[in-house]
């Protein structure tokens, strides 16, 4: 009753409200898209991860796909959709791997972690990222459900 499961969220959509250009392109989950429209990001900058190679929209705005996101805000939702339907969101998977954390919130289930994208940059994948990560969990840190 103590706990806060949404904390982390609101925590990391406060980091991208205040670390993140307005004229970004940030990649999230329909929480978070949401909550970022309506705290006055465009909405044609902040794009639903399932829209990214399905909606003709979303295709023709940025016609390079993930290489134009700027920024993904990896939740519980978004890391489960891509274990769960990873050849269905290929070009997420290949924004989060060509990427960097910049902040994460939260530990475990609750984890949230808004990532930088590099689309030119070295692969960075985290241990749990389909065709790129590790099959083994890390032993220790957030991943884990430890604090860092």
């Amino acid at each position: 009753m103590t706990y806060q499961l949404n904390a982390p969220l609101f925590q990391a959509e406060r980091y991208v409200e205040r670390h993140v250009p307005r004229d970004a392109t940030v990649l999230v989950d329909s929480n978070v898209w949401i909550d970022l429209v309506d705290d006055g990001f465009p909405p044609r900058r902040v794009v639903w991860f399932w829209e990214l190679n399905t909606d003709p929209d979303v295709e023709r705005r940025y016609p390079r796909g993930w290489r134009q996101m700027d920024y993904v805000v990896a939740t519980n939702t978004l890391r489960a959709n891509i274990l769960t339907h990873a050849a269905s969101v290929r070009p997420v998977v290949a924004a989060i791997a060509h990427s960097t954390a910049r902040a994460s919130f939260g530990t475990g289930t609750n984890l949230v972690t808004v990532y930088r994208v590099r689309p030119n940059g070295p692969v960075h994948a985290p241990w749990w990222l389909p065709g790129y990560g590790s099959t083994t969990p890390p032993r220790s840190g957030p991943d884990k459900g430890q604090a860092r």
